[in-house]
């Protein structure tokens, strides 16, 4: 049985194919990206709360701490250690100061975070962190980056970066007796080991 079609139909049967066929490949591409994309981010990071203030035990110094939230999407990094690096820059954009966990940290499946850094420049009235979650070795990315602003004497408004707010936080409030390298007394499972951690 032969089907006799016109030119005009034939034409118009190829270009529907093609352009059905181009369909097919638009769609699995934007899956296939859709798919890598969720991959790299193996953690999810949002800032809790950061402060900048002064350190009342030692005189003309000044502290920033950020407390960064994180939820474990990928149940095989549960229970490893893992790195955070915060990236600590001045007011004109110059990388002033690097951190990181000497030790590492075990990863939970939820919990916060708190990175810290002292600073004794007079001059440094606002401080930008930049802060990642990444493998134990610090060679691969395993979490979205969050970014947090603040001024000396102040914290951030934590609803306005990617985090939630902390109620009990007061804005300018220090704990005098938090150094770096310690943890918040005042805030439950934060897990702190800045000793001796700045790059």
């Amino acid at each position: 049985m032969s089907i006799n079609l016109s030119r005009y139909n034939k034409k118009l049967i190829l270009m529907s194919a093609t352009i059905i066929v181009g369909a097919i490949f638009l769609l699995g591409t934007i899956t296939l990206s859709n798919i890598n994309a969720q991959s790299t981010e193996r953690v999810t990071i949002s800032v809790d709360s950061a402060n900048y203030v002064p350190l009342t035990n030692v005189p003309g110094a000044n502290q920033l701490k950020v407390i960064v939230a994180y939820q474990t999407l990928d149940p095989q990094l549960v229970n490893n250690k893992i790195n955070g690096v915060m990236e600590v820059l001045a007011e004109n954009g110059t990388l002033v100061k690097t951190s990181s966990f000497p030790a590492g940290f075990l990863l939970t499946e939820s919990g916060r975070i708190q990175f810290a850094s002292s600073f004794t420049d007079p001059t440094m009235q606002a401080a930008t962190a930049n802060i990642v979650l990444m493998d134990f070795n610090k060679t691969n990315v395993l979490s979205n980056a969050v970014t947090t602003n603040v001024t000396l004497g102040g914290a951030t408004d934590p609803t306005a970066e990617e985090g939630t707010s902390d109620p009990t936080a007061e804005e300018g409030a220090s704990d005098p007796t938090a150094e770096e390298g310690t943890s918040d007394p005042t805030a439950e499972e934060i897990f702190d080991p800045f000793a001796g951690t700045d790059e």
